[in-house]
This record gives C-alpha cells, structure tokens and sequence, in this order.
C-alpha cells in the first residue's frame, strides 16, 4: 500500500510540475505557434496544388463538400490536430476504406482491428459513441460486412459537423485558406500581361509585422512578384490572416 501511496505522489508531483510548464508559456508564444504552424501546413499544400478559391468557399457551405473535396479533409484533419481530436476524421475515413474494400478474405479481421483500436471502450483512439452504438457494432463483428461500421460512421459524422465544423470555419485556419486562394486565384495583369505569384515570403512578413507594427493589420502588404523579377505590393491582405487566437486544448 506504501508503494502504492508513493507512486500517487509522484504521479501528483508530475501533473504539478507539466501544469506548472504549460503556465509559464506566455500567451503570445503560444498563439505564435498555432500560428505559424499554420502557415507551415498551409504554404506546403498550397505550393503542392492546393484547393481552389471555389473549393474553400465550398467548404463553407456544407461540412459534406468538405468531407468529399481531398484538400478539405487535409485542412480539416489539420484543425482536428490543434483541438486533439483527429481520431473522429481518422475513424471516419477508415470506414469509408473499410466499406470500399467489400468482399476481401479478412474484413471480419479489419472489423475487429478497427473495433479495437476506435470503438470499444478505453481504445487507442477511442470515438465518442453512446454505448448501445458500441455494443450493436460489437455484436455485428462475428458477421462483419461493409455495412458494419455505417452506424458509428454516421453518429461521428454528425458529431464533428454538429461541434468541430462550426469552430473550423471560424478558425485562423479556415480564415487564412481562403485569403491564400484568393491571392493565387488574383492573376495581376499589366500591359504585358503578366501573370502572378504567390511570395509566401510576404505572407510570413505580414505575420511578423503585425506583432509590431501600429498599422492596421488591413493594410499589411503581401508581395506578388512577376516571372521577368519585377513585383508588385497587395495592400488588402485581410486583417484576418494575421489575427491571432489561443485553440482550446
């Protein structure tokens, strides 16, 4: 029982001490981190293709238009990260596998993997099911077919569009998404009739100014530069791209 009471200490002192850490953080740090993780992701997806302008709008019209674009479920897992949920989008794609890939020899093995690792109670990865969803999905594993996890799909879906979805369009994420497609959508033409691009560089500085600088966030200039090395300075970068905000852990 000594053993016992001691490791409880210890576990105590442990929370104290990470708790203690965490505080000390000042709140601008943090938020610099959300931030320009954010920028990271997005200048990389952007650079490899990225969404459209049409396609983030999408976004924001249904939460299935985001479940069906490929862009949309990256960027929606992304803010899933920063709330620590990522498992409900994760869940939810495996199961659209799991129902795609019918007829192989070992779905009933993939249905207990998945049970296992998201579905029963304690799991891994454990989804927010009510418990007379996880009991008729466990009593379907022994005669698993494609239809198996539909139910808990479903009840997971509605969960993110119904919570998550409504945080995301509201998010630095969401918000700077969109402000990037409209500036690589913008082709700024001249007599010449150039055509631009995106100089992620201005938007890291427009990130970094607006910690310092009392000029309006609104009026931040990005730069767009040409193909023959001349540019040109967007002055209507939105305030919302280089606004700040604390995700809730």
């Amino acid at each position: 029982m000594s053993n016992f009471v001691q490791a409880i200490g210890v576990r105590d002192k442990i929370t104290t001490l990470c708790r203690s850490a965490s505080s000390a953080v000042p709140q601008s740090c943090a938020t610099n981190i959300v931030v320009s993780n954010h920028r990271v992701f997005l200048e990389k997806l952007f650079r490899s293709g990225g969404p459209t302008r049409e396609d983030v709008e999408d976004w924001a019209r249904s939460f299935e238009a985001v479940l069906r674009d490929k862009y949309g479920v990256l960027v929606f897992r992304e803010f899933l990260r920063t709330e620590f949920s990522d498992e409900n989008i994760r869940f939810w794609l495996i199961c659209e596998d799991y129902r795609n890939k019918s007829g192989t020899k070992n779905m009933q093995r993939e249905a207990f993997k998945i049970f296992n690792e998201f579905v029963a109670v304690q799991a891994a990865r454990e989804v927010n099911l009510d418990s007379n969803t996880r009991l008729q999905t466990e009593k379907e594993l022994e005669s698993a077919n494609r239809n198996t996890f539909d139910q808990c799909q479903r009840r997971i879906q509605s969960l993110m569009e119904k919570d998550s979805y409504r945080r995301f369009l509201r998010s630095d994420l969401y918000l700077t998404a969109m402000e990037l497609s409209k500036l690589r959508e913008c082709n700024v033409s001249n007599k010449h009739g150039r055509h631009s691009v995106i100089d992620f560089r201005g938007i890291k500085n427009a990130f970094t100014t607006a910690k310092h600088s009392s000029v309006p966030p609104s009026i931040i200039s990005s730069t767009i530069n040409y193909a023959d090395g001349s540019s040109s300075s967007m002055t209507n970068l939105n305030s919302k791209i280089v606004s700040t905000k604390i995700h809730e852990k």
